[in-house]
């Protein structure tokens, strides 16, 4: 299996929404180890295990609209077809608090995806969303994806992504129907004040 964790490089992007594949994969590490510890395919990436299942884990260093160079290449490379690949990436359609899992569709205006689906030659790979929106009407797309993730959001998103952890893990042990299940039921909500 191969992890494709969208996101851009650089430190002034670290915090920002579109980075929020990169974040997740960030509290994978802390579960199972994998060291990304190797620099080529336009990537930095890794190989290790979880649970006794071999994962490659990619962070693409192409900045999102490339990103799908570093999957074609770490695919043929590694004897990875796209359909035993993730997508993991940040959402706008999805408000803060929801995750989601499927397979196949469109790139629903996802720039890091249409570049997957246009390098992979398919769109059956699997993808896991995490939402980041909604986008307030008056902020371009580009600079609310590229915005900091506020405090609040940001609070929401830890459980978010340890329940990424946990869909993951549940791809790896039991396949997709059931990683599907795992995400899809979750919803965060955000605290209420008192």
């Amino acid at each position: 299996m191969l992890i494709v964790a969208l996101g851009n490089p650089g430190r002034q992007y670290a915090e920002t929404r579109h980075n929020a594949g990169w974040l997740l994969i960030d509290r994978l590490q802390e579960r199972w180890p994998i060291r990304l510890n190797q620099r080529s395919a336009e990537a930095i990436w890794g190989t290790g295990q979880i649970d006794g299942h071999k994962v490659t884990i990619a962070l693409p260093q192409t900045f999102m609209n490339l990103s799908g160079r570093s999957a074609r290449i770490l695919g043929k490379q590694q004897g990875i077809v796209p359909q035993a690949m993730l997508a993991v990436y940040d959402e706008v359609a999805l408000p803060v608090g929801r995750l989601r899992m499927r397979r196949g569709g469109s790139a629903g205006g996802h720039n890091g995806v249409k570049s997957l689906i246009a390098e992979l030659g398919t769109q059956e790979f699997l993808r896991l969303r995490i939402g980041v929106g909604p986008r307030p009407e008056h902020l371009d797309l580009v600079d609310f994806v590229l915005g900091r993730i506020p405090d609040v959001d940001a609070r929401i998103l830890q459980t978010v992504y340890d329940q990424g952890v946990e869909t993951i893990e549940t791809l790896v042990r039991q396949g997709a129907d059931a990683a599907m299940q795992v995400a899809n039921k979750n919803r965060v909500e955000a605290a209420t004040e008192s």
